[in-house]
């Protein structure tokens, strides 16, 4: 069995993707004006405060990245015909083993990318703990496969082929440097192959390098890359230089007046990217179902969705994600340019429900509540608006001018109620409308009160307005 170099490129591409964003997200919070501490720098930033943020970004990252090494493992498993049981991640790292790394990285250097890049190490080296641990589990042989332009010290490990982990053999990935794109393969048998892969290419590069030791191989590898790039090498430390020198520049020159800056929040959007870059994988339910992790509430929720959204009652929903709420970054979404749900996983258990919804604020008291939200809510709404535009796009320029139309009557009359009564939607929907409602920055300021009011509406003449808006049955208005 061959895994296609499109494979392996593909997977080694989600790790470092998922590494730089820690990293970035790191150095954004710590230099960036718009960041989490304003641009303050490190100097300015308590440490304690500066390691708790680190390790939390560590955390949440290496979750991704051990997610995606376990699916790997299990996809090299699958193809070998190995029955095994499911790949299981490694502990991500301490907030001691990151306060030792940050004070240390920030000792020697307070460059922004060299301090940043910490960060994502830490993601980078969860993801090869993982594989290790479980290759060690299963007694699989295990290889670095290089990427790139490997450095001197990956050449040396490439070199050393495929190996077991031995019985008190470790398991910790230490050797990781910063903007390492390298990784461990796994393979059952001998006949398990990673395209491109060949250690006998690197075995010779590596006995044919000066020295007897592999410290004094490893040096004079890296004395012989520097010689081929040193004029590469020079150009980019100049260009760096003269990055920092205007950095400074610029910074000089601010004048930030003494308060917070306050950025749009798109939890929709955000949430989304998180999941796309952990790569969902699909579930064993349906073909639409995709969970990003293999938890019992993730296989829950997909039987749950598969029973109650699959049959028809919402209509047809092309994609259905079921992810982490801390990485959905809501209770759940509706994209209709994709005609998919997306669902916090934990919301399937009754305890987490209530931990996670704040049920003073939303109506929304059980997972059918949060489907009628989003699917007879948002879903039918937005089908209602593309059907009316269609059927009069000679009058409308855009959809947004065809929803507005559609909408006039229910508008006029809401707005109408909340001048004589100012808690109007509240006492008849819920808060959350409410605020949606009366968002300046919000066009579609009736979408929250439509998406609450399919699970409650007090009101039986609004409700009556709202249900001739989303059941628009296909004529013109």
């Amino acid at each position: 069995m061959t895994l296609s170099l499109k494979e392996w490129a593909e997977y080694r591409d989600l790790l470092s993707k998922l590494s730089q964003k820690a990293s970035d997200e790191f150095k954004d919070a710590v230099w960036n004006v718009n960041g989490r501490w304003h641009g303050a720098g490190l100097g300015a930033i308590p440490r304690d405060d500066l390691i708790e943020y680190a390790h939390a970004l560590v955390t949440k990252y290496s979750e991704g990245s051990s997610e995606l090494a376990c699916q790997m493992y299990d996809k090299i498993a699958k193809l070998s015909k190995k029955t095994l049981p499911p790949a299981e991640p490694a502990e991500t790292a301490s907030m001691q083993d990151v306060a030792k790394a940050l004070n240390g990285t920030i000792k020697t250097s307070q460059n922004q990318d060299y301090v940043s890049s910490t960060v994502g190490r830490f993601v980078k080296q969860a993801s090869q703990d993982t594989t290790l641990k479980n290759a060690k589990r299963d007694g699989a042989e295990f290889a670095w496969i290089p990427s790139g332009d490997p450095c001197p010290y990956c050449i040396m490990l490439a070199a050393n082929g495929w190996r077991r982990v031995g019985k008190n053999g470790s398991t910790h990935a230490d050797h990781i440097h910063n903007n390492c794109n390298c990784a461990y393969a796994v393979r059952f048998d001998s006949s398990t192959e990673i395209k491109g892969y060949d250690p006998d290419v690197y075995k010779e590069q590596y006995d044919e390098a000066e020295g007897r030791s592999s410290k004094d191989k490893v040096n004079s590898m890296r004395r012989i890359q520097y010689q081929e790039n040193k004029d590469v090498i020079n150009a980019q430390k100049r260009e760096a230089y003269a990055e920092r020198q205007q950095l400074k520049s610029e910074e000089s020159s601010l004048n930030l007046m003494g308060q917070v800056i306050k950025e749009p929040i798109s939890h929709f959007e955000n949430g989304e990217e998180i999941i796309e870059t952990y790569k969902v994988h699909q579930s064993d339910v349906a073909e639409n179902i995709f969970t990003q992790t293999h938890s019992s509430n993730a296989q829950e929720m997909s039987a749950y969705i598969d029973k109650n959204v699959n049959n028809g009652t919402y209509g047809n929903v092309d994609k259905i994600v079921i992810a982490k709420n801390k990485d959905l970054n809501g209770i759940a979404a509706y994209n209709r340019k994709e005609n998919a749900l997306y669902i916090s996983e934990e919301i399937i258990d009754p305890n987490q429900f209530d931990k996670i919804v704040d049920t003073d604020y939303f109506p929304a008291r059980n997972v059918d509540d949060v489907l009628a939200h989003e699917l007879d809510g948002h879903k039918q709404h937005w089908d209602a608006v593309d059907r009316y535009y269609k059927d009069n796009t000679d009058k409308f320029s855009d959809v947004m001018q065809a929803k507005n139309d559609l909408e006039k009557d229910l508008f006029k009359y809401v707005n109408k109620a909340q001048i004589e009564n100012p808690r109007y939607i509240i006492d008849n929907i819920s808060e959350n409308a409410y605020d949606g409602f009366n968002d300046n920055k919000l066009e579609n300021k009736l979408n929250e009160l439509i998406a609450d009011s399919r699970i409650t509406c007090k009101d039986k003449y609004l409700s009556e307005l709202i249900d001739k808006v989303i059941h628009y049955d296909g004529k013109s208005k």
